[in-house]
């Protein structure tokens, strides 16, 4: 990771959540912001490198296919479901948190998770 920028975990793991909020048929959370986070030309690079570690027929394959080449990759990625079950504890920790009158959170880790607009969605009462 360079200092001052986000790092690729990151970025992946914004991504990852807002895929399965929007291409599981069953979601665990719904996580509208995570695609938002991560910028335009941040996911280029991302494809980029996505396509440079497939071989010739595999990369071809994957740009004459009709979805994106890095969801496609991010979809199947074996770190997905750890994502999205880590992400789901948390939230779950959260908002049993906010109904016990917790009115603080604090996030220490390097996502760039939705959960900082947790306070919208579990009000304190």
């Amino acid at each position: 990771m360079m200092e001052s920028l986000p790092s690729r975990t990151a970025l992946t793991t914004s991504l990852m959540r807002e895929l399965h909020s929007r291409f599981d048929p069953s979601p665990l959370f719904d996580d509208p912001w995570g695609d938002r986070l991560v910028p335009e030309a941040e996911r280029e690079r991302m494809t980029e490198r996505v396509l440079a570690r497939m071989d010739k027929d595999a990369r071809a394959r994957a740009l004459q296919g009709p979805g994106s080449v890095l969801d496609d990759f991010l979809l199947t990625n074996t770190a997905l479901p750890g994502v999205v079950i880590r992400s789901r504890y948390a939230e779950d920790a959260l908002r049993a948190a906010t109904i016990r009158g917790i009115s603080k959170y604090v996030l220490i880790g390097a996502g760039w998770i939705a959960s900082c607009f947790a306070a919208l969605l579990f009000p304190t009462p």
